[in-house]
């Protein structure tokens, strides 16, 4: 079996910034919300994504193909020291401190590089039936990435997922998600409730990830949400992983 790459950390780094910049964004929107206060709970998220970035940082730090690129890792690092020991500063700073990280992390790739190929897997154990749709829908994402069309690639990450999850649903309970018009977050939660998703511990958290970045460009919203290629890298790359791992290459 071909070991499915594992995702660059440069580029899971942009998914959880963007989760510590809708954070900000909505406490910027909020005069009287900071981030401590229990109401608005997102004391917790924010430190977890900022826990996430910092163990992210030691793997791009050990990668670093330059001593620029290493000194703009140790730069991010102190960025998250401060942040994280002084997360009750005020809001107006964490933003700042949060649009530096963001800055810093633009800076690590030249402009315009795009991730390799997230899509090339061995899809002989994709059950026939959806195995055609799910392959024109790589096909298509890796022409909108390519393109940078980066919004409509998250979309089809997403609907990559759904279409694994759900005929592995099917398989197990004979319950058709689409029919039900279930969310990618519902089909999620009901796998794990079967045992379906055993051995894939973080899967759980994943329909955030879509939720945070597909919505925003599918649905009309305040803020003009523009996903980098590192982000539609890293979320591609841990749908093809799932996708591997639900349905292994058939034995030759």
């Amino acid at each position: 079996m071909t070991e499915q790459a594992r995702p660059d950390p440069i580029s899971l780094i942009g998914i959880q910034l963007g989760k510590l910049e809708e954070i900000t964004e909505f406490l910027l929107d909020h005069p009287g919300a900071q981030i401590y206060h229990r109401k608005w709970r997102k004391e917790q998220p924010f430190c977890d994504a900022l826990s996430e970035i910092k163990k992210l940082l030691l793997a791009a730090r050990r990668c670093a193909a330059s001593d620029e690129e290493f000194s703009r890792v140790e730069m991010m690092q102190a960025v998250v020291r401060d942040l994280a020991g002084n997360v009750r500063i005020p809001k107006e700073h964490v933003a700042q401190r949060v649009a530096a990280l963001r800055r810093l992390c633009m800076q690590l790739r030249p402009a315009g590089e795009r991730p390799p190929s997230s899509f090339a897997l061995d899809t002989s154990g994709v059950p026939p039936e959806i195995r055609e749709e799910m392959l024109a829908d790589i096909q298509e994402l890796e022409v909108c990435a390519e393109h940078g069309a980066n919004r409509s690639a998250l979309f089809l990450c997403g609907r990559i997922l759904e279409l694994a999850l759900g005929r592995k649903f099917w398989e197990e309970t004979q319950v058709d998600p689409v029919v039900r018009e279930w969310t990618l977050g519902k089909l999620i939660t009901e796998c794990e409730a079967r045992g379906i998703l055993k051995g894939l511990p973080k899967l759980f958290s994943l329909a955030k990830i879509i939720k945070d970045c597909r919505n925003p460009s599918v649905h009309v919203t305040a803020r003009v949400y523009r996903p980098t290629p590192g982000e539609v890298g890293g979320l591609s790359q841990v749908a093809a992983s799932v996708v591997q791992r639900l349905y292994p290459p058939a034995a030759i």
